[in-house]
């Protein structure tokens, strides 16, 4: 009797037949099933460190923290105009009703209405030479097929903090404490954008200010 043995499979020569051993498919399995409980074992391990904190943990910790609440106490910070997101109520009411065309273009307030002096301006879009009103600068941009949306407030001066305060009061966008998380971002050039469509609310806020 012969035996030839190699590295995945056994040949057996017995009275000149051959005959081939298969791999013990038991072990194989065996391992595998092992295999699978342990990726299941690390995926509940992973879910019960995300579900750590209760909601109303959550809610303690980072939306009405006693500690914070003290310091604000303190220093005489006022948040009676505040919610729990951080979203205070709108400071200038609308004036104007909005109307808006199909191509995106709205009227200006009347010559005789009497507009309060804003802390910030936005400025409409006009072609040179020509004294006609034009748009106001709100734009979208849609990226990744369509699937994330930015809106684009350009031309906007003055004091942007007021600004934002008003936007976050109309969109009811709360502040983020990590500001890599924040809806709203400020870039260069007088230009602010926001995370999603907002086009048609923000220029309804616009002109309905009188701008």
């Amino acid at each position: 009797m012969y035996r030839v043995q190699g590295a995945m499979q056994r040949m057996v020569v017995v009275s000149g037949k051959h005959k081939v051993a298969q791999p013990n498919q038991p072990n194989i399995q065996q391992q595998l099933k092992q295999h699978i409980i342990q990726q299941q074992q690390q995926q509940q391990q992973q879910q019960q460190l995300r579900w750590k904190h209760s909601s109303r943990q959550v809610k303690r910790l980072f939306k009405k923290n006693p500690a914070r609440a003290r310091v604000e106490a303190r220093l005489g910070v006022d948040r009676s105009n505040v919610d729990d997101d951080g979203i205070g109520g709108r400071k200038y009411p609308q004036l104007v009703t909005p109307q808006t065309l199909p191509n995106g273009w709205s009227p200006p307030p009347p010559s005789d209405l009497e507009i309060p002096s804003y802390p910030f301006q936005v400025t409409r879009t006009r072609k040179e030479g020509k004294n006609i009103v034009g748009f106001l600068p709100v734009y979208s941009d849609f990226r990744l097929r369509g699937s994330r949306a930015t809106t684009r407030i350009k031309r906007v001066s003055g004091d942007q903090e007021a600004f934002l305060h008003e936007l976050r009061a109309v969109l009811q966008l709360p502040v983020a404490r990590n500001p890599d998380d924040d809806s709203v971002r400020i870039r260069s050039g007088g230009t602010i954008e926001i995370k999603g469509n907002h086009v048609r609310q923000v220029k309804e806020w616009l002109q309905g200010l009188g701008f």
